[in-house]
């Protein structure tokens, strides 16, 4: 009976050690909240960052399926160099390719696309990213207002299992935010990098009522050109995504990421030998006559 009642306290003993020593951080996983918390961590001490990989997304519209394939190349450096390339080629237009870029070498900010072959000065970093759908440059430039990163407003975020992507152990997280109920990411265990994230688009949730009447309030406070373009724009949206049946998968995977020495040159994109400077501001204001005349639609017939 002694003997039996010495093992019972031996297993009971070694239970209760093993709890103490994981919860003084001894062992045991981390929770979904504090791997996210580490990446917040990570990407705000870092002074430079770069990164390439590639976006495939399988977007389906009324049935039809379109694979849109991108390849990119992240640079950053604190407080506010960046460039970023991307290119990128859909199924539905085989052979062709579109190339666009967005840098600040430390004296201004452009953007170029290879669709006109021209680029121009971009006014305010918040619009060079406008079309920049990437995680990382608002993790690691809290202070430019890029946006909101998904990461850190994912809600029930847990974490699922491990995985090796791009040769690294991950965490898988999922999770969802108020705009999309679809979301995961591959958190590099050792580096706490995301090295991947995927979003079902058919999750996408976007509520263009308080959107409106947002933008109502607003008014007072944008030109007025550029306040009718916005209610249009949002008016049409809400008609396409009401009308229409959208689904599909986009995952975004980098596939080599470092932290190397960095200078103002490296932040130069190669343009074109014969790429033209625009005016940012008149090519906007003849984009906005052609969306407000009719003759340049936001959404392309769909058959």
């Amino acid at each position: 009976m002694g003997g039996k009642i010495t093992f019972l306290v031996v297993i009971v003993t070694g239970i209760i050690a093993v709890q103490i020593i994981q919860r003084a951080g001894g062992g045991g996983d981390p929770t979904a909240q504090e791997v996210i918390e580490k990446v917040q961590a990570t990407y705000g001490d870092l002074e430079t960052y770069e990164t390439e990989g590639g976006i495939v997304s399988n977007q389906i519209l009324d049935g039809v399926e379109e694979k849109v394939e991108t390849s990119f190349h992240i640079r950053l450096k604190k407080p506010d160099l960046y460039l970023i390339s991307w290119t990128e080629k859909s199924s539905e237009k085989p052979g062709k390719s579109m190339t666009r870029a967005v840098w600040k070498d430390g004296k201004q900010a452009y953007g170029y696309s290879s669709s006109r072959n021209a680029y121009s000065k971009v006014e305010y970093d918040r619009m060079a990213f406008s079309g920049v759908h990437y995680e990382v440059p608002p993790l690691f430039f809290p202070d430019l207002d890029l946006g909101f990163p998904d990461l850190p407003r994912m809600k029930d975020a847990r974490i699922v299992r491990t995985e090796i992507v791009a040769g690294e152990e991950c965490y898988v997280i999922t999770g969802a935010t108020e705009q999309s109920g679809g979301l995961t990411f591959w958190i590099s265990k050792s580096r706490h990098f995301i090295v991947q994230r995927s979003e079902d688009i058919a999750d996408l949730k976007i509520d263009f009522d308080l959107a409106l009447r947002r933008h109502e309030a607003m008014k007072e406070h944008i030109p007025d050109q550029l306040w009718e373009f916005s209610k249009k724009a949002m008016e049409e949206s809400k008609k396409f995504y009401e009308t229409h049946e959208l689904g599909g998968v986009s995952t975004e995977t980098h596939t080599r990421t470092s932290t190397p020495d960095l200078s103002e040159e490296d932040f130069r994109f190669a343009l074109p030998k014969d790429a033209a400077l625009e005016s940012r501001r008149e090519e906007r204001e003849k984009f906005l006559r052609d969306y407000l005349s009719g003759e340049k639609p936001l959404f392309p017939e769909v058959k």
